[in-house]
């Protein structure tokens, strides 16, 4: 028997896989006929919709199946919040008083702008934010794609699917995470300072914490193998980042002053600066919060930092640094495993890193730190305690 007669390992580039494999190594040792072998299968369905149809296809392909897969494993929507959407997406810009639950949150325009453009009023307009995860996925997978092997880009596009950075916006109705990532990645990857100071300056107008993420964001443009000149290039990158920054800063006052608004958000804003949230945090719970960022995938995210140890020591003091300053940011609200998935581009870091360092092993760590995100539970962490939300699509219907 021939080579080509059989089925590669997920790890090898399908492309001169034929349709019919008789006789497979796995068939003979297990029973197992490679006809049965899903992964296989939707390997090679990708690859033909790359070959055929392009990146951008084979991208919208796997960010749908990934955000399929996410939706069984966690099914539970929370309409308990979608005030903070729905009061703005009435009118985004009335005066005085607007019927939101935290007036600090009054400038968190970015997702109730669109629906407002779109016409969709009321609860129906908290299902943008849940339409960005399929870009925002397919983002993930072009970025990987590009330097990486295909079964990696889909395994780890896969995996971001079962992380805080796109299931918040989907169970918890009226947060617009997935908007504020697809458009903070978007000012990450890209190579025009233009389009990145304009992505950046809207991803502000869904969270303003995105400011949190410049040095990551400095840092992927420095390890970016496509430049000439990487520091020039990342200290530009910055640059423009924190003059977006300034612009919102800037933007804000106005907008304020202009919705007359002001005194409200800033007694509001007092409260976290006063520490009131801080005062009623309970250690005991911190961790088990913080694990479920990312959980499995927190692997991934430290990955940079330890390979680069030795070789790149002042990117690993910077990488530390911005993540201890999200982290000790992050204590100051109740909900902590939220406000750590501002961490997430480490995990984009550490696949690629990871990829380089070690290629062999890289597809076997991602595709155990999915299986281990969709074998454990979901639920959001406080400061002050676990709070469950999801549950799975068989005990949805059975409770």
């Amino acid at each position: 028997m021939s080579q080509t007669d059989v089925g590669p390992p997920l790890g090898v580039d399908p492309g001169s896989v034929p349709e019919d494999l008789p006789e497979s190594p796995l068939e003979r040792v297990t029973g197992v006929p490679d006809w049965q072998r899903i992964d296989l299968r939707f390997l090679r369905l990708v690859e033909v919709a790359e070959s055929r149809y392009g990146l951008f296809a084979a991208a919208l392909l796997v960010a749908m199946v990934a955000e399929t897969i996410s939706f069984l494993f966690a099914t539970t929507m929370d309409e308990g919040y979608h005030h903070r959407f729905t009061g703005l997406s009435v009118d985004p810009f009335a005066r005085g008083t607007v019927p939101i639950p935290y007036p600090e949150h009054r400038l968190r325009l970015l997702g109730p702008v669109l629906a407002w453009t779109l016409g969709l009023r009321g609860l129906v307009g908290t299902y943008v934010p849940i339409a960005f995860n399929v870009p925002l996925l397919m983002l993930f997978f072009l970025v990987v794609r590009r330097r990486a092997t295909l079964p990696l880009a889909i395994v780890f596009t896969l995996l971001m699917a079962t992380t805080h950075v796109t299931m918040s916006s989907r169970i918890l109705l009226g947060y617009h995470d997935s908007m504020v990532f697809f458009f903070a990645t978007l000012a990450m990857v890209c190579r025009s300072p233009w389009l990145a100071a304009m992505s950046f300056f809207l991803a502000l107008f869904g969270d303003p914490r995105v400011a949190l993420m410049i040095p990551l964001m400095g840092i992927w443009t420095l390890m970016d193998p496509g430049s000439e000149r990487p520091l020039a290039t990342s200290l530009r990158r910055v640059a423009v980042l924190v003059a977006s920054s300034a612009a919102f800063v800037l933007a804000s006052d106005a907008l304020l002053r202009a919705f007359e608004y002001e005194d409200s958000s800033t007694r509001e804003i007092e409260r976290y600066l006063a520490l009131e949230f801080l005062n009623a945090m309970n250690p005991m719970y911190l961790h088990l919060s913080a694990s479920m960022t990312f959980k499995a995938g927190w692997l991934l995210a430290l990955m940079p930092m330890w390979l680069w140890l030795t070789r790149r020591p002042r990117v690993v003091a910077i990488l530390a640094a911005n993540v201890l300053t999200i982290a000790g940011l992050a204590v100051m609200v109740h909900d902590f495993s939220r406000a750590l998935t501002f961490c997430y581009p480490l995990l984009l870091l550490g696949v690629l890193a990871l990829e380089e360092e070690a290629p062999h092993s890289a597809l076997t760590v991602v595709s155990t730190c999915y299986a281990i995100n969709l074998l454990t539970p979901f639920y959001q962490g406080m400061t002050k305690g676990l709070w469950l939300v999801s549950y799975p699509l068989s005990v949805e219907y059975r409770w």
